[in-house]
């Protein structure tokens, strides 16, 4: 954390306070959209993300979508239930350290990986052109990113 100086009489008397760059988590996502125009490349991008996850199999899938009997914690996500959707599987699962790359837009630990095609944790975020809650299953876990919070209870961003 970077600090600043307000003013003050002397040095010994100066009042800090935290100063930092940042930028809203919809704006980053919206320019790493812009740097990945939809398209091929796109899809590429998942395929790139399952070779470097070492998977063995890679199933790309268009759900027209249907009427959904289960019930979502949410009217957004019972929407999303019954939409269509892009379905990615690839059969490799999530270490913790990759769920900590994801959960880090441009801090992949990827970089580190000599073998791996991705290397700055951007690639992934591709799956905004299709949904504005991106939502994956791996091992036991369920992950939903929802970057406005409109879709999670409490309009928590996930």
């Amino acid at each position: 954390v970077t600090m600043q100086v307000m003013a003050a009489s002397s040095a010994t008397d100066a009042e800090w306070r935290p100063f930092h760059q940042t930028e809203a988590l919809v704006t980053r996502l919206a320019n790493i959209l812009d740097e990945y125009p939809p398209g091929i490349s796109t899809l590429r991008e998942f395929v790139q993300n399952a070779d470097d996850a070492r998977a063995s199999r890679l199933v790309i899938c268009l759900d027209e979508g249907r009427p959904c009997e289960a019930a979502a914690p949410t009217v957004a996500l019972q929407e999303y239930a019954t939409a269509p959707a892009l379905l990615i599987f690839n059969d490799a699962t999530f270490s913790e350290a990759d769920f900590e790359s994801i959960s880090s837009i441009g801090r992949s630990q990827k970089r580190n990986d000599s073998e791996s095609i991705g290397k700055y944790g951007l690639g992934f975020n591709v799956s905004y052109h299709f949904t504005d809650c991106v939502q994956f299953v791996s091992g036991e876990s369920l992950v939903l990113f929802d970057p406005h919070g409109d879709a999670l209870p409490g309009g928590k961003l996930g």
